[in-house]
């Protein structure tokens, strides 16, 4: 797992302490690579959990960003479930699904491309973003996209597939994500204005994050686009993570924003409680999706595949909503509404929407 490094940082030897001997000091913008688990340790500014590398040195996590599982990333593990998933089922809320199947909402989606050739996709459902110009630019060749994209908008047509939330709705690819989940900057930023530019498109799914200094080149035009009625939904972090800070987009007030818990934070959640900016989460388990290397599937898991599902809930929502300059509102409110309340967090429910208590 690869991390930057964002404010200057102490190597620490041995063990995961402010106490323990400094091997070097790194400078804001290094990159670490680090084994990708959280290791309790010495708290500092409020954050206790650690990162180490193959060599046995660990590093604060507070002073580094990730482009992966912990703030949102999660490549697909590449397997063949065989059991068919129909999620407007699979997903649990507060009554009976809402809406429709997604017709004629536009969704831009910023990742990694698509598998358009996945016998699940229907391709008359599928366009270019304005920033491309043909298929092939946005050909997936890691799959954390197609599998986002399967969770929205898949349709199946075989008896082990899957269909996504809006199986009807209008997607509209950017890829603006590498090969390897990291984050392209100038992309987000040219496709987040083309989107304004078009002015036609209803959401926004945004299962990535960026540092704070990236989001100020966004910030604006995100701002535009809430004020012009679209709505924007980006994933707000995982487990430890999401109970001590948020992650940029998502902690915009103008986004909706989504995180994940695991079995490893229950306790720091039961002390700590939520980041204030986590409108809703989900318990984080595997979801099954669409393989980006051929008509198979795959599992993808983490906040940035729970938040192509809150975008597929908004989509349905959608049908019924108000006028663009009262949607944020609107679906804010229906959410809350359809979300579980946080109760006995040692019990919760696979597949089911739960509400932060803000």
């Amino acid at each position: 797992m690869k991390v930057t490094v964002t404010k200057s940082l102490n190597v620490r030897v041995g063990r995961p302490s402010v106490n323990a001997p400094i091997y070097q000091n790194l400078a804001p913008g290094s990159e670490l690579e680090v084994d990708g688990t959280l290791y309790k340790g010495d708290s500092y500014d409020g954050i206790d959990t650690w990162l180490k590398d193959a060599a046995g040195n660990y590093y604060w996590s507070g002073g580094v960003e990730s482009a992966d599982s912990q703030t949102g990333f999660q490549a697909p593990e590449i397997t063949q479930p065989t059991d068919p998933v129909d999620y407007r089922k699979y997903i649990k809320v507060q009554g009976p699904m809402p809406g429709e199947n997604g017709a004629q909402i536009r969704i831009a989606v910023l990742d990694t491309g698509l598998n358009v050739t996945h016998t699940d996709i229907k391709r008359s459902n599928i366009f270019l973003g304005e920033i491309h110009n043909s298929w092939a630019e946005i050909e997936d060749h890691n799959g954390h996209g197609t599998s986002i994209c399967g969770l929205l908008c898949a349709d199946s047509h075989t008896g082990d597939g899957i269909t996504g939330l809006v199986p009807s709705a209008l997607l509209s690819i950017f890829k603006v994500l590498n090969d390897d989940l990291s984050v392209n900057v100038g992309k987000i930023a040219n496709a987040i204005r083309s989107i304004v530019l078009a002015g036609n498109y209803d959401l926004v799914n945004m299962s990535f994050n960026v540092t704070e200094q990236d989001y100020d080149t966004i910030q604006s035009d995100l701002e535009t686009l809430s004020n012009n009625g679209t709505i924007m939904v980006a994933a707000a972090g995982n487990g430890e993570f999401l109970a001590t800070r948020s992650f940029y987009p998502a902690i915009s007030a103008s986004v909706i924003s989504v995180g994940t818990i695991d079995d490893n934070s229950l306790q720091l959640f039961k002390s700590n409680g939520f980041y204030k900016s986590v409108d809703s989460f989900f318990l984080n388990e595997k979801l099954k999706s669409l393989s980006y290397n051929s008509n198979g599937y795959s599992t993808i898991g983490a906040c940035s595949a729970y938040t192509a599902i809150v975008t597929g809930l908004v989509a349905r929502l959608l049908s019924s909503a108000p006028p663009k300059s009262e949607r944020f509102g609107f679906i804010a409110s229906q959410l809350n509404s359809l979300a579980s309340p946080f109760g006995n967090i040692d019990n919760l429910t696979p597949g089911c929407l739960y509400k932060t208590l803000k």
